[in-house]
């Protein structure tokens, strides 16, 4: 019985592990595009088209909070995700 409940706890970690790897890859891109619009080189549909650049204090927001990690529950720190 015990192997059961090891095999499915792994299972659930591998399923986990391989979630929080797609999160961190579109955060990584979400990054670079924000890189790229900040340094400018996102900016140039607007230039073409004769209109200003967007400001870019915009981008200048403060970060929101994140809610806090429920106890006992994997992925709780990140929202939209169920466990």
């Amino acid at each position: 019985m015990e192997e059961v409940s090891e095999a499915k706890r792994l299972r659930e970690l591998e399923n986990e592990n391989t979630r929080l790897k797609k999160l961190l890859a579109e955060s990584a891109l979400d990054n670079a595009a924000l890189k790229e619009i900040v340094s400018g080189s996102g900016d140039t549909r607007s230039e073409a088209a004769g209109g200003e650049a967007p400001d870019d204090r915009r981008l200048a927001q403060p970060a929101r909070r994140l809610p806090a990690a429920r106890p006992g529950k994997i992925g709780g720190a990140i929202p939209g995700c169920a466990a």
